[in-house]
């Protein structure tokens, strides 16, 4: 009996240890699952789809989205008898880097239109913002112009698809660029 009871205190003891080393080591795991887990949830706001703004803040987008379009109404509208009326609301829709591109364009429609006597009127059947980070927005534009040339009667139609980059400058967002895609 006493080899019994040795072995059995024995074994007794070691399945304790066993037990106490498996529970400390459930412990260390269920910690370190734990610090991971904590550690991929805080890097979750500098993941991509967290920092583009354009996904969880619906009021600024939409203000991106009307101030794109007003936009791009703004800057591809146009009718011969008021140029500098055209011109002048174009100005308040871009950045000073986007208008000295823009002055070039611009003199072509004062070229030609008067010729022509054109008359274009744009709009922007859909757009989206595809990124929206700090006071920079990427938005895809597709823009439609009619257009019609009183001197002949000839009328028209164009379609182009944009990729405008807009800044926030002032609380307003402007044209930084736009380019076809």
């Amino acid at each position: 009996m006493e080899g019994i009871g040795d072995e059995s205190g024995g074994g007794l003891m070691t399945r304790m240890k066993t037990w106490i080393a498996l529970v400390v080591a459930l412990a260390v795991a269920s910690v370190a699952v734990i610090v991971v887990f904590s550690i991929k949830s805080s890097n979750v706001e500098d993941s991509a789809g967290v920092r583009n703004r354009a996904i969880i803040d619906q009021a600024e987008t939409a203000a991106v989205l009307k101030q794109t379009k007003d936009a791009m109404i703004s800057l591809w509208s146009y009718d011969y008898r008021s140029l500098d009326k055209s011109r002048t609301a174009a100005e308040q829709v871009g950045t000073p880097a986007f208008m000295k591109d823009y002055a070039d364009v611009f003199k072509n429609i004062d070229k030609l239109a008067p010729q022509t006597k054109a008359i274009v009127t744009a709009t922007v059947p859909h757009l989206a913002v595809r990124e929206l980070r700090d006071d920079k927005a990427d938005v895809i534009v597709f823009l439609e112009q009619q257009a019609t040339k009183q001197k002949t009667g000839q009328k028209s139609a164009a379609g182009a698809r944009l990729r405008v980059e807009m800044q926030r400058v002032d609380g307003l967002w402007k044209v930084a660029s736009a380019e076809p895609f």
